[in-house]
């Protein structure tokens, strides 16, 4: 929205400062295409997911959400300088347990991320957290991977 300089108005420099402090790195959606049973998810897929996995799995398999795993413990570097730990947050743990303990994944448990787009950061933190757990992440970017996935879980 380019104006002349003569000619801005007190309310469209508002609306330009508000329009480049919403203008962020991704594109999210409204609050509202975010919610699915009063849960406001970080995307609209990850809201679907959720949906898709609450509609499809049995009822005695538990859906956790935003699930934290450690990747990396924080320490000192050789100057001195303290070095934060390095976390992955799980989108979804499916399994059959009620409560997860803290960076255990149980035996019949299934890491899910839902992607739409396969950022560098995610990929070398999956391969941490292969390392680290011995456990795969699944990535779903369509409804089809979310049904295979279930498909996949109940006959394990």
């Amino acid at each position: 929205m380019s104006v002349p300089r003569n000619k801005v108005s007190a309310a469209n420099l508002v609306a330009l400062i508000n329009k480049s402090a919403k203008a962020g790195r991704y594109k999210v959606s409204p609050k509202e295409a975010r919610t699915y049973e009063g849960i406001v998810f970080d995307s609209k897929w990850e809201a679907e997911t959720y949906k898709l996995l609450s509609t499809l799995l049995p009822k005695d398999v538990k859906i956790h959400r935003q699930v934290n795993f450690l990747l990396q413990d924080k320490f000192k570097a050789p100057n001195g300088k303290a070095v934060r730990e390095i976390n992955y947050l799980a989108d979804f743990v499916i399994s059959r347990e009620e409560q997860l303990q803290d960076n255990v994944i149980p035996d019949d448990a299934f890491v899910i991320d839902s992607k739409g787009h396969l950022t560098d950061i995610f990929k070398i933190k999956n391969k941490m957290f292969m390392y680290k757990y011995r456990a795969l992440i699944h990535q779903v970017k369509s409804a089809k991977d979310v049904a295979a996935l279930v498909d996949l879980y109940k006959v394990q």
